[in-house]
């Protein structure tokens, strides 16, 4: 029988939870559902998947030839102006 795990007691860690917790839905305020699927409906891709392992993480996707610039610039935007703090990339 499996047993349920046990709400964290120290309060640091219940205090760590509820700050995730709050972090993403905030995000979630700004996200629009599907947007990356729809941006890339619009182009014409086709096959949008990725993938993650020990060392990478991997994306595929079947793009017009003739849409390469609009999916660099689409791929771009959302690495420059990406609304979650943890996520974002600073150089």
């Amino acid at each position: 029988m499996k047993s349920i795990a046990k709400p964290p007691t120290r309060p640091n860690a219940r205090h760590s939870i509820v700050r995730s917790i709050a972090s993403a839905t905030k995000a979630s305020q700004y996200a629009i559902p599907n947007e990356y699927d729809k941006l890339m409906a619009a182009i014409g891709a086709t096959g949008t998947n990725a993938y993650t392992n020990f060392d990478v993480t991997c994306y595929t996707e079947d793009i017009p030839s003739n849409q390469i610039e609009n999916w660099a610039k689409i791929r771009a935007d959302r690495f420059q102006k990406q609304c979650h703090p943890r996520l974002s990339y600073r150089a």
